[in-house]
Parts: C-alpha cells; structure tokens; sequence
C-alpha cells in the first residue's frame, strides 16, 4: 500500500527465533526494536497511533494498530491466530509513512 518495504532484506532469511536474531543482527539494527526504529524513526504516543501504524506491546512483538485495538499474530489462551489488545495498553507506536495519489 505504501510501496515501502522495509523488512525485505530479512524475509525469508530465517526460520527459528535464534535465526531471526542472527537475522537482526547481521541485516537490521541489531535488535528488534532498534530495526523498527531504524526503518520507522522514534515511537510515538500509542495514543496517537491511528490505523495501519506499526505497534509494539514490548520490545520483542509487533503489530497493526487498527484503532483503539491492534492486532498481533500470537497464541492466545491456547490458540494460535490473530489477537488484539488495546492500543492504548501498548508501549510503542510508530507512525508508517504514506502518500495520497494525487495530493
């Protein structure tokens, strides 16, 4: 949708938790959460997290802020799939950048 990729050059490079750190340090920042700064800039408030904007519960997972909610892929109470939590409770929301056709 915004024609930036910024995860490109890791997709498909790991398939293990230990892999996807091995991963973060040789073609990220080093860590996740400093990747997700490199590629998107400072967080913001949650509180003005608005749709589509990358959040993170803690320093180790990410989500879509879709509103007052965001979602996650993860388990939750046993099952594997999409979960939400509020925005609201999250620590960090980063604001994706995008451009309007024609504006």
């Amino acid at each position: 949708m915004t024609g930036f990729d910024p995860a490109e050059g890791l997709r498909g490079t790991y398939d293990s938790g230990r892999g996807a750190a091995l991963a973060l340090r040789e073609r990220g920042a080093g860590t996740l959460l400093k990747t997700v700064k490199l590629w998107l800039g400072e967080p913001i408030s949650v509180h003005f997290g608005q749709r589509g904007d990358i959040v993170m519960r803690d320093a180790y997972t990410v989500g879509v802020c879709v509103g007052p909610y965001s979602w996650f892929v993860g388990e939750a109470g046993g099952k594997a799939g999409l979960t939400t939590l509020p925005t609201a409770s999250l620590r960090y929301a980063f604001r994706v950048p995008y451009e309007i056709e024609g504006a």
